[in-house]
């Protein structure tokens, strides 16, 4: 009985041993899981500051487009009209 015992002992002592490795692998795996999600905050804050420039950019040259658009248009449209204009006088 002895024998059985021992036996059972060292069967808790290494169900003891893997639960507290398993544990160590645990929290050093949660760690290098929460400093990559620090990374990513970080890599996603200077993302979005270079995004933000990039919108900025976009929405002046989009103003500007219409701008000129807008006065190409009323070139246009002047011309056009000043020729019908011309044309009914004659």
């Amino acid at each position: 009985m002895s024998d059985s015992t021992v036996t059972q002992q060292a069967i808790f002592d290494l169900i003891a041993q893997t639960r507290k490795e398993l544990s160590i692998l645990r929290d050093n795996h949660l760690a290098h899981i929460s400093q990559d999600i620090s990374s990513v905050k970080i890599e996603l804050a200077l993302i979005s500051t270079r995004l933000e420039q990039v919108e900025d950019f976009h929405s002046e040259m989009e103003t500007l487009f219409r701008d000129y658009a807008k006065k190409a248009l009323t070139i246009v449209f002047t011309l056009a009209f000043g020729s019908v204009g011309l044309v009914n006088m004659m």
